[in-house]
């Protein structure tokens, strides 16, 4: 009986991951010492099932794949008959009473009243309500964790949220999902790069080939200046055989492809192989050519090796609309220095605009970083980041206001009085300590 249960629940656990894309290195022999101790046909049934589905995971697409119905008996040797109804379901999109009825029977059920059994096969719907009450009455219940750590990011409550994606991960070491989770969120939210490479450095020890593990990690290295490291960790995502991206959609695939792209082409750049970057950053193009990151790099690129023409309409596609890549404005204008006109006054303007709001939205991002909902040492460690990168901004800021000046005084026959004038008012809120 206590071998029929773990393996039931391995098995679910197996589904649930390969609907979600989870992979850990050690499902396939878990699995097998479990069935090699199975004997009845319930076991045969479970085993045959979730091999079939194992293997699956890492050959075909997420969504298409069902396990052959051949594989069941029309009477599935299961006393539960809820279990019985929705592993058929779960398997081959049948029900087993599919000529009355073709609802899922999931959809009767009442998470908020039942047991973590009914949770767990509940989950897909995301109809669980009162969840802190769940989280009391299961508190061994790892993946409920790590759902409510996900409500509370939504609902900005970070330190519970921590906490209960950190528990989840002390109670089931290779949660995987909840590793990625965090270090996405400590890179894209709170910019704590070394925390963030720590947990995809953690999920990687269990699964060298998780594609979101293996971006973060080339993403952020990159970021803390670790160029080498980066392009390593990028290499790795790109050389995953088929079978692993097959398990994410199409366009999953080609924005993970297209962003890896990108993030290589910038090593590249960074290392001052000007060649190597204009080739990856056309792979990155050739599959978004709508990105303003792509866009940037691929017209420096051509502004580098002095082919204005070139450079120019990739400038424009990215200030498009207005971005925050104000130095694209920059560029242009250093592009229209060539044939003066009131184009190299506006192309300035903007990037100084550009700049000076961005510098205003580090200081609201600063306010209310004060009444984050974090721990002492990690609001301290995103206060010190954001006070590097605001200070960062303004030096820049200076030398870029004082590099337009000195290049629209070279042009005499410009008149720059309304120019000037924008320069001054905002070189005089910036000296303004506030």
């Amino acid at each position: 009986m206590i071998l029929q249960k773990l393996l039931t629940t391995q098995f679910l656990i197996l589904m649930r991951q390969a609907e979600e894309g989870i992979y850990g290195p050690f499902q396939a022999e878990r699995l097998s010492s479990l069935c090699s101790r199975g004997a009845t046909s319930f076991h045969e049934v479970l085993c045959r099932s979730a091999q079939e589905r194992l293997r699956q995971r890492r050959s075909t697409p997420t969504g298409k794949a069902r396990i052959p119905s051949s594989y069941w008996d029309r009477e599935i040797p299961v006393e539960n008959p809820l279990l019985a109804a929705y592993l058929l379901f779960l398997l081959t999109d049948q029900n087993q009473d599919s000529e009355q009825s073709a609802k899922n029977p999931l959809e009767v059920l009442d998470p908020d009243r039942t047991s973590p059994l009914t949770l767990y096969l509940c989950w897909k719907n995301k109809r669980l309500n009162q969840i802190a009450d769940h989280v009391e009455r299961h508190p061994g219940f790892a993946e409920l964790l790590l759902y409510r750590g996900s409500r509370l990011l939504e609902e900005s409550r970070y330190a519970e949220a921590i906490d209960s994606m950190t528990e989840a991960i002390r109670l089931v070491p290779e949660y995987t999902k909840a590793m990625v989770e965090l270090g996405e969120f400590h890179l894209r939210s709170l910019h704590l790069y070394r925390r963030a490479l720590r947990y995809f450095e953690d999920a990687l020890t269990w699964d060298p080939q998780n594609i979101s593990a293996l971006f973060g990690h080339g993403v952020v290295l990159h970021l803390l200046g670790r160029h080498e490291p980066s392009q390593h960790s990028l290499d790795r995502l790109l050389e995953l055989p088929p079978a692993v991206w097959n398990g994410i959609t199409q366009e999953s695939r080609i924005s993970f492809r297209a962003r890896t792209c990108y993030w290589k082409a910038n090593n590249y750049y960074a290392a001052g192989s000007s060649e190597k970057a204009r080739e990856w950053v056309d792979r990155a193009l050739a599959d978004t050519p709508r990105s303003e990151a792509a866009l940037y790099l691929s017209g420096l690129l051509h502004l580098e090796k002095g082919d204005l023409a070139s450079a120019r309409p990739e400038f424009l596609k990215v200030v498009d609309g207005g971005t925050e890549l104000c130095d694209a404005y920059y560029q242009l204008g250093v592009i229209n220095q060539s044939r003066p006109g009131r184009d190299i006054l506006v192309n300035f303007m903007n990037n100084a605009f550009c700049r000076q709001r961005k510098l205003s939205n580090l200081k609201e991002e600063l306010r209310r970083a004060e009444d984050l909902d974090l721990d002492s040492t990690r609001k301290e460690e995103v206060l010190d980041v954001l006070r590097t990168r605001r200070e960062r901004m303004r030096e820049e800021t200076y030398a870029s206001l004082f590099n337009m000046t000195e290049r629209v005084g070279s042009i005499g026959e410009l008149d720059a009085t309304v120019f000037h004038q924008a320069m001054q008012k905002i070189w005089d809120r910036l000296s303004n300590p506030e």
